[in-house]
């Protein structure tokens, strides 16, 4: 397969499971998705039933995308939350993430002290060694599929939690040094960057001169204090 991007094997996958979120996605932030998609001639598909039958949040669904027959033929995927806006300026992440067999933004790119209290629990189910000190923004990550048992074993295993996926798989993936952190103009949280800068016009403008809205999340973070 022979694509515009650095990784010849890999696709956008985004998930928008349930009538109103898809509705919501399709109006919203497909435009733009589609948009980042032609422009880097990266395959995008749009997942909108649950792969695997659970009872747990839909983001939980994330982890079984290599199951999904349409990425059968893929070896590397870029995921994006359906409530993720992708500026018109944004870069393609796939140039500085080939060599890397995953990559997201930290979650508390902005350091923010509520954020540095609440993120370490997300860990509350995982093993008691090795506890990371911050977890990753799931929203928008790339993986490879060498990983699909790891993370098909945390959609099994672990019981629903606050913030979904984001601590078990922050845990399996900071854990592993074959992947690497994202800077954060790749998933810029505005409200966190305005929260952490300030709220003033001229912060807002700052934050698309430095380039640091490539990829903008367009709702709270989900444990934001």
């Amino acid at each position: 397969m022979k694509l515009g991007s650095l990784d010849n094997n890999v696709a956008m996958v985004v998930f928008a499971i349930g009538i109103s979120y898809s509705r919501a996605y399709n109006k919203n932030y497909r435009p733009s998705h589609e948009r980042f998609s032609k422009k880097y001639s990266i395959p995008l598909i749009v997942i909108e039933h649950e792969i695997a039958s659970s009872k747990k949040h839909p983001s939980w669904q994330k982890l079984m995308v290599f199951s999904h027959p349409k990425l059968a033929g893929f070896d590397k995927v870029l995921i994006v939350d359906a409530d993720i806006f992708i500026t018109r300026h944004a870069n393609n992440l796939l140039s500085v993430t080939s060599k890397a067999l995953w990559a997201a933004v930290h979650n508390n790119a902005y350091h923010l002290p509520s954020y540095e209290k609440t993120d370490p629990e997300l860990y509350i189910n995982c093993p008691p060694e090795n506890r990371p000190s911050f977890v990753l923004n799931c929203g928008m990550f790339v993986i490879d599929r060498s990983y699909k048992s790891t993370i098909e074993s945390i959609f099994k295993d672990y019981p629903e939690q606050n913030c979904y996926e984001q601590g078990p798989l922050s845990y399996c993936l900071i854990n592993d040094e074959r992947g690497m952190i994202l800077e954060p103009e790749f998933n810029t949280i505005v409200q966190a960057y305005i929260k952490s800068r300030g709220s003033t016009l001229r912060s807002i403008i700052d934050m698309y001169l430095q380039r640091l809205a490539d990829i903008i999340s367009a709702v709270l973070c989900r444990h934001m204090g």
